[in-house]
C-alpha cells in the first residue's frame, strides 16, 4: 500500500495533494507511515484511486504481491503436509493425508496463466492485429 501511495504522490507532487485525492488526512498518512499499518477503509480509498489513476501499474503491483504471498503460503502448506505425513501413525489417516497431499500438489502445479488462457489468447491476438497495422 505504501508503494501505491508513493505512485500517487509522484503524480500529484506532494503528500498533501495525494492525501486530498485519496480522501484522507495528511495525519492519517503520517500515522500510517510511522506505524507501517493502515486501516481497511484507508486501504480501500487508496486502492480505488490507485486503480483509477494508474490501473496497469496498480494491478501489476497487486498481482506480483499476490504471487509472492501465494508462494509463501504454498510453501508453508507443503511443509505442514510433510510434517503431518511424517507424524501420522494411523494407516487410514495416512492414506487420506497422502491422497489429499497429491491433490493439493496437482492443484498447485497448474500455472495461474492456465486459468486465464482465453484472456491471454485474446490479448495476444489483439497484439498481433495491432502490430500488423
Amino acid at each position: 500500500a505504501y508503494q501505491l501511495f508513493n505512485m500517487l504522490q509522484e503524480k500529484y507532487g506532494t503528500i498533501a495533494s495525494a492525501c486530498e485525492r485519496i480522501g484522507i488526512e495528511r495525519r492519517t498518512f503520517y500515522n500510517w507511515r510511522n506505524a507501517r499499518q493502515i486501516n481497511i477503509e484507508t486501504k480501500r480509498k487508496l486502492l480505488r484511486v490507485a486503480i483509477q489513476e494508474h490501473p496497469i501499474e496498480t494491478l501489476k503491483f497487486l498481482t506480483i504481491k499476490a504471487k509472492e504471498r501465494t508462494t509463501e503460503i504454498s510453501s508453508h502448506l507443503i511443509e505442514t503436509l510433510r510434517r503431518h505425513i511424517i507424524e501420522e501413525e494411523n494407516p487410514e489417516k495416512l492414506k487420506t493425508l497422502i491422497t489429499t497431499t497429491k491433490t493439493i500438489i496437482n492443484q498447485l502445479s497448474t500455472p495461474i496463466i492456465e486459468n486465464i488462457h482465453h484472456e491471454v489468447e485474446n490479448l495476444l491476438k489483439l497484439i498481433d492485429e495491432k502490430a500488423s497495422n
